[in-house]
């Protein structure tokens, strides 16, 4: 699941990507 304060922790690279945010993939 996604929490406000652990996106990268929860979701990762993956699921980063699906919700369309490179700025924290870049970091």
């Amino acid at each position: 699941g996604a929490k406000q304060s652990g996106y990268g922790l929860e979701f990762g690279t993956e699921g980063l990507k699906a919700l369309g945010i490179p700025q924290v993939i870049n970091g």
